[in-house]
């Protein structure tokens, strides 16, 4: 046995012209051997890494894709609301009254898609008649075609503020016209 020893360590391998003893080219094959597997294992990584991303590429994908119809399908309806075929179409009036022989009258009116709805804000004695003054403005309403949706009489307590009224008009792509 230890003659076999003896004679593995003397063995020897030429290559390119240069001797390596059996030892070293021994050394050389384990390292080699785990170089390759590392690299199996770190390729074997980069795949996983590769079919994780090319996962999460899609999802964007389609998340972006969907922010885009989103999108489209907001500015489209801003469009139409604008030029007035929109649901959301709204247009809203705050008039303010003072009556001689009523008193201060604050009445608020918003419309859209032939559907009104008219607040009126007064004193007792316009809220004393409050259901006959809403059933007339409901039958004006219906004479012209149009459904009032809310009609109501109020007591007016307090001047109704402008941003209670239109609650968007800071939002920045609003404005307010007065008349006098």
């Amino acid at each position: 046995m230890d003659y076999t020893k003896e004679s593995l360590e003397r063995v020897s391998f030429q290559t390119r012209g240069k001797w390596y003893l059996a030892e070293q080219v021994d050394a050389f094959l384990d390292e080699l051997s785990d170089s390759v597997e590392r690299d199996a294992q770190t390729t074997s990584q980069w795949r996983r890494e590769r079919d994780d991303l090319r996962k999460e590429k899609e999802r964007l994908q389609q998340e972006r894709d969907a922010l885009r119809q989103e999108n489209a399908r907001l500015k489209k309806e801003r469009e139409e609301a604008r030029d007035g075929r929109g649901d959301g179409h709204k247009i809203q009036f705050l008039f303010k009254m003072d009556l001689p022989s009523v008193g201060f009258l604050e009445m608020t009116l918003g419309a859209g898609k032939e559907q009104v709805d008219v607040s009126v804000y007064g004193p007792d004695s316009v809220t004393a008649h409050s259901g006959l003054i809403a059933e007339d403005l409901g039958q004006i309403l219906a004479d012209h075609g149009l459904k009032g949706r809310s009609v109501q009489v109020q007591k007016h307590t307090r001047p109704l503020t402008l941003t209670e009224v239109f609650p968007g008009l800071f939002e920045g792509e609003r404005g307010i016209n007065v008349k006098i």
